[in-house]
């Protein structure tokens, strides 16, 4: 593939991409009352999840698109404001989870909670190693079949 179908491709992935965002942002927001109704609580509670959902796709759908040419300081840049989304992201689901849970079996609810936060964060350490581990072991081999002579 040549670099310029390679730049229409990208493009249209992108678009394509911001595309299925805004309809799902749409969907979302459009069914926002009847998802309030059938959880039991107000629309405003879930709009802070919504609004912390769609925070976070607008700075993953950028971050999916890194390559090894992009310069250092935007890399930065971005994951820095990925992990603002991501903190906007807890806190509101936070809220929302924690909203209908009385304050007498809060500590409780609270405990489980950070207990599957910490589990899940070593265990996305732990698959991403694993992957990366996977990944160079590929390449390896792919560069030792590509310098063998035919």
């Amino acid at each position: 593939m040549n670099s310029s179908n390679r730049r229409t491709a990208t493009a249209l992935l992108v678009a394509a991409v911001f595309f299925m965002e805004n309809l799902d942002a749409t969907v979302i927001t459009t069914a926002l009352p009847a998802m309030a109704a059938q959880f039991g609580t107000a629309p405003a509670h879930l709009s802070v999840g919504v609004s912390a959902y769609l925070v976070a796709l607008t700075v993953f759908i950028p971050v999916s698109l890194l390559t090894a040419e992009i310069p250092r300081w935007l890399v930065a840049a971005l994951l820095f404001f990925s992990g603002m989304a991501r903190s906007m992201q807890f806190t509101a689901l936070n809220t929302i989870g924690f909203a209908d849970v009385p304050q007498a079996r809060m500590r409780d609810a609270s405990t489980l909670f950070s207990v599957l936060q910490q589990m899940n964060a070593g265990m996305g350490i732990a698959v991403g190693a694993l992957a990366l581990s996977i990944a160079a072991r590929a390449q390896v081999a792919r560069l030792k079949r590509a310098d063998k002579p035919q």
